[in-house]
């Protein structure tokens, strides 16, 4: 029709923008020293299946699913943590610390308010995992205060 666009099928773009997942922790997580990993237990969705909230609270990349994803993490101090404690939110890939993101939240009220959000794109292989890891003795992430998110970029 001479170039006239009309219509589009959103159909068809949602099922080219996946994998994706948004998981979070449903209770409450107390982390000693060291790193722990973060136990996201609920999604709010998984878009292909990709992310584990059962036993081991991994995103792994699927077959044929190569390629860029935006990752974001959020994390939320619970009220009975130290104020201005000092933590690490660490994204490992494949078994291995990847990014290191420090905070240092010299707040002197009510730590709740004080959040940590990181977010960046990775480019990733058939068989790629992602988890999080808190290293802070000593932190509390209070029950849907953490929140794990992967998106598949498409057209990049």
């Amino acid at each position: 029709d001479g170039g006239t666009l009309k219509r589009i099928d959103f159909s068809h773009l949602k099922s080219t923008n996946t994998p994706s997942f948004r998981a979070k922790n449903s209770s409450t997580q107390t982390f000693s020293s060291g790193y722990v990993k973060v136990q996201y237990d609920s999604e709010d969705w998984d878009e292909g299946s990709v992310f584990d909230h059962s036993s081991n609270y991994r995103f792994t990349v699927p077959s044929g699913q190569a390629g860029k994803y935006h990752v974001t993490v959020t994390t939320r101090q619970d009220g009975t943590s130290a104020q201005g404690l000092n933590y690490a939110i660490v994204i490992y890939k494949n078994g291995s610390g990847y990014r290191y993101i420090n905070t240092n939240p010299s707040y002197g009220g009510n730590v709740e308010r004080f959040a940590a959000n990181y977010s960046e794109t990775i480019d990733l292989a058939v068989n790629d995992y992602l988890e999080i890891y808190i290293n802070g003795s000593g932190f509390v992430l209070g029950a849907g205060s953490g929140l794990f998110m992967v998106h598949k970029l498409i057209g990049v």
